[in-house]
């Protein structure tokens, strides 16, 4: 985690920016940062599984809060905001997030949203993206919803809608169906590798 951290910091004072990996030109600085992320989320992991079955108790509405400062940061587009405070806050809001997950694991009334969530989880990250700009692009080709693609919060609001219905019929249709069929093959096979000699 330590050499991507210092990779990453190297990208940002190439770049300028933390928002990496996006396309071509940022394309290798989106490595550090991928990197850093997972590694981020493996050490909040082992940092959980060290508290030897210690309940951590995350209030929700801290995650409320910090999920809602990060939509209230200023519009523009200034070194502090993309360096400093959109980061750390993300930072925050998602180990809140993480936490409070973990820490309810054993409530049965929680735990299948969590597990929906992990399930489609992928999904949202492969798709977003693209997703995104596909709906700025109809709503501003359409005059009676113009508006919503100036409003932050609103096409935040709306694009979080559209991804998770998305991922999760892509994770139900395709994907799930075709890791089944894939472990099936490899099962039925007799070298355990799906027929492969």
């Amino acid at each position: 985690m330590g050499s991507a951290f210092i990779l990453l910091i190297c990208a940002l004072l190439h770049y300028r920016s933390l928002n990496l990996g996006w396309g071509i030109s940022t394309m290798l600085g989106g490595v550090p940062r991928t990197a850093f992320a997972f590694f981020s989320g493996v050490m909040l992991y082992q940092i959980f599984g060290s508290l030897n079955g210690v309940k951590v108790k995350i209030n929700p509405w801290i995650i409320l809060v910090a999920t809602m400062i990060l939509f209230l940061l200023p519009s523009q587009r200034d070194m502090y905001t993309r360096v400093v405070s959109g980061p750390i806050l993300s930072i925050i809001a998602i180990s809140c997030l993480i936490f409070g997950v973990l820490s309810k694991v054993d409530n049965p009334k929680t735990q299948q949203i969590f597990v929906w969530l992990g399930r489609i989880s992928y999904g949202i990250y492969a798709i977003h993206w693209p997703l995104y700009h596909v709906i700025v692009v109809i709503l501003n080709r359409t005059p009676w919803a113009l508006g919503i693609s100036k409003a932050p919060l609103a096409l935040a609001c709306m694009v979080a809608a559209v991804v998770i219905l998305v991922a999760h019929l892509l994770t139900a249709i395709i994907d799930e169906p075709l890791r089944r069929w894939l472990i099936a093959g490899r099962s039925t096979s007799p070298n355990g590798l799906g027929g492969v000699p």
